[in-house]
């Protein structure tokens, strides 16, 4: 039989071993709510996608059509008339296109017998052609982008385009932004071949028609007609979006 002084150990041991435990318990408790706070998550995931190329399909009599005035690459005779119906729309089914700013350049040269080139108003004043080469002047406006070019070096050639325009409210002019699936005419013009001015000296003579749209992704750029000599389309002299007061 265990002794008064004996029994007296044993409950202390024990009560240490209760408290002992209280406290192992009490700091896993303790613990475990801190380790869960510090692990507890939350996510959330997305995909960006950059915008829409810039799409552009060049359309002739109001359909597209990826040969430009393939019919003209045939032999014509005096008489005959040259359709010039041309436009440009922007995307198609299955290939959007982002919001842009247009522009476009027509040139039609007539070549001789002999190789030389020459502008088509100069057959013109001979009586042998008659043509009609001009947009809407109301839809198109007509800008010499290398003019800020020339200021500095007058031997700079000119660099025509046709800008697709706009009004703000103010009726000030701007560069109109055209969007996904909008059809633009360009032009609805011909070359009509004089039937009595026309002799062998042009036979087998050649029109050149050179037909280009070019479109820019209107974020990022300052409006070309808004801000003139701003912008990529033009020579740089004067700079970009950033150089503009009020720009970003």
């Amino acid at each position: 039989m265990a002794t008064q002084s004996e029994m007296k150990k044993r409950i202390q041991v024990q009560n240490m071993i209760i408290v002992a435990l209280a406290i192992i318990i009490f700091v896993l408790v303790a613990v475990s709510g801190t380790a869960a706070w510090y692990i507890r998550s939350k996510s959330d995931t997305t995909e960006i996608r950059l915008s829409d190329p810039v799409n552009i399909e060049i359309t002739e009599n109001g359909s597209i059509t990826t040969d430009i005035l393939k019919e003209f690459s045939v032999n014509v005779y005096p008489g005959d008339t040259i359709g010039l119906n041309l436009g440009v729309k922007m995307g198609k089914a299955g290939t959007p296109s982002s919001p842009a700013y247009v522009r476009v350049k027509l040139e039609i040269f007539f070549e001789n017998q002999e190789g030389v080139y020459s502008q088509l108003e100069d057959v013109a004043d001979s009586d042998k052609v008659r043509y009609k080469d001009t947009p809407d002047g109301s839809v198109w406006e007509k800008v010499n982008f290398a003019q800020f070019a020339q200021a500095e070096n007058e031997d700079i050639e000119d660099d025509y385009w046709f800008v697709l325009k706009d009004y703000d409210e103010l009726g000030h002019m701007t560069a109109r932004v055209a969007t996904n699936q909008e059809d633009y005419l360009f032009l609805d013009g011909f070359i009509e071949l004089d039937k009595h001015n026309l002799t062998n000296n042009e036979a087998l003579c050649k029109f050149h028609i050179n037909y280009v749209v070019e479109a820019i992704q209107k974020e990022n750029v300052p409006d070309p007609l808004a801000n003139p000599g701003f912008g990529p389309w033009w020579d740089f002299q004067l700079g970009d979006i950033e150089d503009i007061e009020g720009q970003e």
